[in-house]
Protein backbone atom coordinates (compact mmCIF):
# COMPACT_ATOMS: atom_id res chain seq x y z
CA UNK A 1 0.00 0.00 0.00
CA UNK A 2 1.55 3.27 -1.14
CA UNK A 3 0.19 6.55 0.17
CA UNK A 4 -1.41 5.18 3.33
CA UNK A 5 -0.98 7.08 6.59
CA UNK A 6 1.05 5.24 9.24
CA UNK A 7 1.39 6.44 12.81
CA UNK A 8 2.52 5.38 16.25
CA UNK A 9 -0.40 5.52 18.65
CA UNK A 10 1.23 7.05 21.72
CA UNK A 11 -1.95 8.85 22.74
CA UNK A 12 0.01 12.07 23.23
CA UNK A 13 2.17 13.02 20.26
CA UNK A 14 1.61 12.46 16.54
CA UNK A 15 4.41 10.48 14.92
CA UNK A 16 3.31 9.71 11.38
CA UNK A 17 4.47 9.17 7.81
CA UNK A 18 3.06 8.12 4.45
CA UNK A 19 3.87 4.64 3.21
CA UNK A 20 6.19 4.52 0.22
CA UNK A 21 7.20 1.76 -2.22
CA UNK A 22 6.41 -1.77 -0.96
CA UNK A 23 4.30 -0.25 1.78
CA UNK A 24 7.27 0.88 3.87
CA UNK A 25 6.93 3.88 6.18
CA UNK A 26 9.68 5.32 8.37
CA UNK A 27 8.53 6.90 11.61
CA UNK A 28 10.86 9.43 13.22
CA UNK A 29 10.69 8.39 16.87
CA UNK A 30 12.62 10.45 19.46
CA UNK A 31 15.18 8.62 21.58
CA UNK A 32 13.15 9.43 24.69
CA UNK A 33 10.25 7.28 23.45
CA UNK A 34 10.17 3.47 23.45
CA UNK A 35 8.27 2.70 20.23
CA UNK A 36 7.86 -0.97 21.17
CA UNK A 37 5.30 0.02 23.82
CA UNK A 38 2.76 1.37 21.33
CA UNK A 39 0.64 -0.03 18.49
CA UNK A 40 1.20 1.10 14.92
CA UNK A 41 -1.80 2.15 12.82
CA UNK A 42 -2.01 2.30 9.03
CA UNK A 43 -4.98 4.03 7.40
CA UNK A 44 -5.64 3.39 3.71
CA UNK A 45 -7.64 6.04 1.87
CA UNK A 46 -10.06 5.26 -0.96
CA UNK A 47 -8.87 6.78 -4.23
CA UNK A 48 -5.57 7.92 -2.69
CA UNK A 49 -3.76 4.80 -1.46
CA UNK A 50 -2.29 2.68 -4.25
CA UNK A 51 -2.28 -1.11 -3.99
CA UNK A 52 0.88 -2.29 -5.72
CA UNK A 53 -0.34 -5.88 -5.74
CA UNK A 54 -3.49 -5.09 -7.72
CA UNK A 55 -1.94 -2.08 -9.49
CA UNK A 56 -4.90 0.12 -8.62
CA UNK A 57 -6.12 2.59 -6.03
CA UNK A 58 -8.08 1.10 -3.16
CA UNK A 59 -11.83 1.60 -3.41
CA UNK A 60 -12.62 1.73 0.30
CA UNK A 61 -11.09 3.12 3.48
CA UNK A 62 -9.69 0.53 5.85
CA UNK A 63 -7.53 0.56 8.94
CA UNK A 64 -4.83 -1.91 9.96
CA UNK A 65 -3.07 -2.13 13.31
CA UNK A 66 -0.07 -3.97 14.69
CA UNK A 67 0.21 -4.79 18.40
CA UNK A 68 2.97 -3.02 20.37
CA UNK A 69 6.43 -4.19 19.39
CA UNK A 70 5.48 -5.29 15.86
CA UNK A 71 6.75 -3.51 12.74
CA UNK A 72 4.79 -5.38 10.06
CA UNK A 73 1.16 -4.21 9.81
CA UNK A 74 -1.32 -6.49 8.03
CA UNK A 75 -4.96 -7.59 8.22
CA UNK A 76 -3.79 -10.48 10.40
CA UNK A 77 -2.00 -8.27 12.93
CA UNK A 78 -5.20 -6.21 13.03
CA UNK A 79 -7.24 -9.25 14.04
CA UNK A 80 -4.60 -10.14 16.61
CA UNK A 81 -4.76 -6.63 18.05
CA UNK A 82 -8.54 -6.76 18.23
CA UNK A 83 -8.41 -10.09 20.05
CA UNK A 84 -5.91 -8.82 22.60
CA UNK A 85 -8.27 -5.96 23.42
CA UNK A 86 -10.74 -8.53 24.76
CA UNK A 87 -8.27 -9.39 27.51
CA UNK A 88 -6.43 -12.43 26.14
CA UNK A 89 -2.68 -12.58 25.68
CA UNK A 90 -1.01 -12.00 22.33
CA UNK A 91 0.25 -15.59 22.26
CA UNK A 92 -3.22 -16.97 22.89
CA UNK A 93 -4.68 -14.65 20.25
CA UNK A 94 -2.06 -15.87 17.78
CA UNK A 95 -2.80 -19.51 18.53
CA UNK A 96 -6.55 -19.01 18.17
CA UNK A 97 -6.31 -17.05 14.90
CA UNK A 98 -3.89 -19.56 13.37
CA UNK A 99 -6.29 -22.41 14.13
CA UNK A 100 -9.31 -20.45 12.93
CA UNK A 101 -7.79 -19.47 9.59
CA UNK A 102 -5.74 -22.66 9.05
CA UNK A 103 -2.50 -20.66 8.98
CA UNK A 104 0.92 -21.32 10.51
CA UNK A 105 1.06 -19.29 13.74
CA UNK A 106 4.67 -18.28 13.06
CA UNK A 107 3.55 -16.54 9.85
CA UNK A 108 0.98 -14.24 11.42
CA UNK A 109 3.47 -11.49 12.25
CA UNK A 110 5.35 -11.80 8.96
CA UNK A 111 5.24 -10.24 5.51
CA UNK A 112 3.13 -12.76 3.61
CA UNK A 113 3.66 -10.87 0.35
CA UNK A 114 7.43 -11.17 0.58
CA UNK A 115 7.21 -14.84 1.58
CA UNK A 116 4.73 -15.51 -1.26
CA UNK A 117 2.23 -17.16 1.06
CA UNK A 118 -0.71 -17.56 -1.31
CA UNK A 119 -3.33 -18.58 1.25
CA UNK A 120 -2.55 -15.66 3.54
CA UNK A 121 -2.54 -13.25 0.59
CA UNK A 122 -5.96 -14.44 -0.58
CA UNK A 123 -7.45 -14.31 2.92
CA UNK A 124 -6.00 -10.84 3.51
CA UNK A 125 -7.60 -9.65 0.27
CA UNK A 126 -10.92 -11.11 1.44
CA UNK A 127 -10.68 -9.41 4.83
CA UNK A 128 -10.46 -6.05 3.06
CA UNK A 129 -12.94 -6.78 0.25
CA UNK A 130 -15.59 -8.15 2.62
CA UNK A 131 -15.19 -5.19 5.02
CA UNK A 132 -14.02 -7.37 7.88
CA UNK A 133 -11.47 -4.74 8.88
CA UNK A 134 -12.43 -1.44 10.52
CA UNK A 135 -12.66 1.53 8.17
CA UNK A 136 -11.32 4.06 10.69
CA UNK A 137 -9.99 4.44 14.26
CA UNK A 138 -13.50 5.23 15.48
CA UNK A 139 -14.86 2.02 13.95
CA UNK A 140 -11.97 0.11 15.53
CA UNK A 141 -13.00 1.47 18.92
CA UNK A 142 -16.58 0.33 18.27
CA UNK A 143 -15.37 -3.16 17.37
CA UNK A 144 -13.33 -3.28 20.58
CA UNK A 145 -16.35 -2.22 22.65
CA UNK A 146 -18.73 -4.56 20.82
CA UNK A 147 -16.71 -7.49 19.44
CA UNK A 148 -19.65 -9.88 18.92
CA UNK A 149 -20.47 -8.83 15.34
CA UNK A 150 -16.94 -9.08 13.95
CA UNK A 151 -16.33 -12.29 15.90
CA UNK A 152 -19.43 -13.85 14.35
CA UNK A 153 -18.50 -12.78 10.83
CA UNK A 154 -14.93 -14.03 11.16
CA UNK A 155 -16.19 -17.37 12.42
CA UNK A 156 -18.62 -17.58 9.52
CA UNK A 157 -15.81 -16.77 7.09
CA UNK A 158 -13.44 -19.33 8.61
CA UNK A 159 -16.16 -22.00 8.55
CA UNK A 160 -16.59 -21.45 4.80
CA UNK A 161 -12.82 -21.28 4.29
CA UNK A 162 -12.06 -24.34 6.43
CA UNK A 163 -10.20 -26.43 3.84
CA UNK A 164 -6.54 -25.32 3.72
CA UNK A 165 -6.08 -27.17 0.43
CA UNK A 166 -8.87 -25.37 -1.44
CA UNK A 167 -9.57 -21.65 -1.40
CA UNK A 168 -13.27 -20.80 -1.61
CA UNK A 169 -14.87 -17.70 -3.15
CA UNK A 170 -16.80 -15.83 -0.46
CA UNK A 171 -19.23 -12.95 -1.03
CA UNK A 172 -22.05 -11.23 0.82
CA UNK A 173 -25.52 -12.40 -0.09
CA UNK A 174 -28.62 -10.23 -0.49
CA UNK A 175 -29.02 -10.21 3.30
CA UNK A 176 -25.41 -8.99 3.75
CA UNK A 177 -24.35 -12.34 5.21
CA UNK A 178 -21.07 -13.97 4.19
CA UNK A 179 -21.68 -16.98 1.98
CA UNK A 180 -19.96 -19.34 -0.44
CA UNK A 181 -19.85 -18.41 -4.13
CA UNK A 182 -19.29 -21.80 -5.80
CA UNK A 183 -18.74 -20.61 -9.38
CA UNK A 184 -16.93 -17.38 -8.51
CA UNK A 185 -19.39 -15.13 -10.33
CA UNK A 186 -19.70 -12.74 -7.35
CA UNK A 187 -23.23 -13.99 -6.61
CA UNK A 188 -23.82 -15.93 -3.38
CA UNK A 189 -25.08 -19.47 -3.86
CA UNK A 190 -28.43 -18.72 -2.18
CA UNK A 191 -29.00 -15.87 -4.68
CA UNK A 192 -27.58 -17.64 -7.74
CA UNK A 193 -30.01 -19.33 -10.17
CA UNK A 194 -27.06 -21.30 -11.60
CA UNK A 195 -24.82 -22.13 -8.64
CA UNK A 196 -22.13 -24.07 -10.51
CA UNK A 197 -22.15 -21.77 -13.55
CA UNK A 198 -22.62 -24.55 -16.10
CA UNK A 199 -25.47 -22.85 -17.92
CA UNK A 200 -28.15 -25.11 -16.47
CA UNK A 201 -30.62 -23.59 -13.98
CA UNK A 202 -30.45 -25.18 -10.53
CA UNK A 203 -33.92 -26.71 -10.82
CA UNK A 204 -32.84 -28.61 -13.94
CA UNK A 205 -29.35 -29.50 -12.73
CA UNK A 206 -28.80 -32.90 -11.10
CA UNK A 207 -25.52 -31.57 -9.66
CA UNK A 208 -26.08 -27.85 -8.99
CA UNK A 209 -22.95 -27.54 -6.80
CA UNK A 210 -20.62 -29.58 -9.03
CA UNK A 211 -18.66 -27.25 -11.30
CA UNK A 212 -17.03 -30.25 -12.99
CA UNK A 213 -20.31 -31.86 -13.97
CA UNK A 214 -21.63 -30.37 -17.21
CA UNK A 215 -25.25 -31.23 -17.92
CA UNK A 216 -26.03 -32.10 -21.59
CA UNK A 217 -28.51 -29.20 -21.67
CA UNK A 218 -25.62 -26.81 -21.18
CA UNK A 219 -24.36 -27.64 -24.66
CA UNK A 220 -27.46 -26.04 -26.12
CA UNK A 221 -26.66 -22.62 -24.67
Amino acid sequence: MVGATAWLDTGASEISALTQAKGIATLQVPDSLDASLYPVYVQSHAGETFDQGFQQYVTQDFLMVAPPGQTVVTPFTTLLYLNTQTGISLEKARSQLAAQMQIDADSLFGDFIASQNERMTLIAEDLVRLSLLPSSPSELEEQIKNPADITRELQNYSDIQSDPEQFVHVVRNSSNVLERDTDGDKVADSDDPDIDGDGVPNENDANPYDVDSIHPLALQH
